[in-house]
């Protein structure tokens, strides 16, 4: 019996706290992830939904980059992600970096936002194993690296450019590459743009010269459709082809083009390529392919080309851990945020006052409540500056925010035994 009240009771006390979370948000919506159909745990991985974020900005409730949105777990912990669209979008597609989902459960989170001072907590490199959106002006030297030499490796406009001198040794020994390497199968999502004297593959993590590339067969096979694997073993040739029937999927040549590849070592050593899909069509081969002779304890990412007149370009790379059965995801309505001032969560008839307001230096919080009472001070963005235990009835007391930097921030004033939220004050320091 007492074992069903505490279970009865979970799902209160998680409402509440998540009733406190990120003071300074106006508004979330509940979202479930379901996890019911799968019998396996999930751990520390990246799920990927999509949610109408244009209607938000359309109505004012979410800045234009989306900077202010925020994914809480129950405990209201924040959870790292990352937005493959624009804010814009009436179909954004964003994933979340989850660390934990029981097999066969589900859990319910909540998406905050609507907060001008808000800036953006997205961040590719903290949601995936690896991650590179070539953002800036210079390339990452603990991400990317080129062997041999190379008439151009640089990155501007959102996109990595690379292309191989024509010299001896032979170009296809010059090639940009990971630095990391991988061995687990792991799956690799890219954007990228290739043609018949460009190439995309790996290259054995013990040896430079080792490697594959992916290609177009010279135009001897459908125009579009990638089909040949050459095998690159020395620093002259510009290698042979092994296979001219894999991954037999229709890319497109010289166009930007979204792509995942699933690869591994196996217990032999040897690379395999499980799965092989052009994410823009659909179209893909799940045949587990051992793609060549070559034994190696890992493999890294590689872009390369025949002479510098061709250029591969790769708008996006990221590596996740595989999940073979994504969950699902349910968006639930708008809710006023109740840690938010103007959304009380219980209807509050005592006093919580706060002055001089905008205050300098001194504030003054009045209150008059009838039980014990939690004060907790806020920033905008949610962080806790500090947390106070407070008498029941009335009171009056005097802080010194001469620490503070002058900004705006929130009192919240909970009930102490409950956790219940009562009201909330915002005050503005300014000097």
């Amino acid at each position: 019996f007492i074992s069903v009240l505490l279970l009865a009771a979970l799902p209160y006390f998680a409402k509440a706290q998540l009733d406190s979370c990120l003071p300074g948000w106006l508004y979330y919506k509940e979202i479930v992830i379901d996890n019911s159909n799968n019998p396996q745990d999930l751990e520390d991985f990246s799920f990927k939904f999509t949610v109408n974020t244009g209607t938000l900005v359309n109505e004012g409730k979410l800045q234009n980059d989306g900077a202010d949105l925020r994914f809480v777990m129950p405990d209201c912990s924040l959870l790292h992600y990352y937005m493959d669209s624009t804010a814009t979008s009436n179909d954004s597609v964003i994933w979340l970096k989850m660390p934990f989902l029981a097999a066969s459960s589900q859990m319910t989170i909540r998406m905050y936002y609507a907060n001008d001072e808000a800036g953006t907590f997205a961040n590719g490199d903290s949601t995936f194993m690896f991650f590179d959106g070539f953002e800036s002006t210079e390339i990452n030297p603990d991400k990317w690296e080129a062997i041999g030499e190379y008439a151009t490796f640089t990155q501007a406009d959102g996109l990595l450019d690379y292309a191989s001198t024509s010299s001896n040794p032979g170009p296809r020994f010059k090639f940009a590459r990971t630095k990391q390497s991988w061995t687990d199968s792991v799956d690799m999502d890219f954007r990228i743009k290739i043609g018949t004297s460009e190439t995309f593959g790996f290259s054995s993590a013990d040896s430079l010269i080792e490697r594959y590339y992916f290609r177009y067969q010279n135009g001897s096979f459908f125009n579009d459709t990638l089909n040949l694997i050459a095998i690159l073993g020395d620093t002259i040739s510009n290698g042979y082809a092994v296979e001219t029937d894999y991954p037999l999927l229709n890319i497109s040549k010289g166009a930007l083009t979204d792509i995942s590849i699933r690869p591994y070592i196996d217990e032999n050593n040897k690379l395999i390529v499980s799965q092989f899909t052009n994410v823009e069509t659909g179209q893909t081969n799940t045949t587990n392919k051992d793609i060549g002779p070559f034994e190696m304890s890992g493999f890294h990412f590689v872009v390369s080309t025949f002479s510098p007149n061709f250029h591969v370009l790769v708008d996006y790379f990221r590596v996740r851990k595989i999940i073979d059965m994504m969950p699902g995801a349910s968006i639930g309505q708008e809710e006023n945020n109740p840690a938010t001032v103007g959304t009380d969560q219980i209807l509050f008839e005592g006093q919580f006052d706060v002055s001089p307001n905008p205050a300098n230096e001194v504030f003054i919080v009045s209150y008059d409540w009838e039980k014990p009472a939690l004060l907790e001070f806020y920033s905008l963005t949610g962080q806790l500056i500090f947390k106070r235990n407070l008498p029941a009835n009335q009171q009056t007391l005097q802080f010194d925010g001469k620490q503070l930097n002058p900004g705006t921030y929130i009192l919240h004033l909970k009930d102490a035994i409950t956790g219940q939220s009562l009201k909330s004050q915002k005050l503005i320091i300014s000097r």
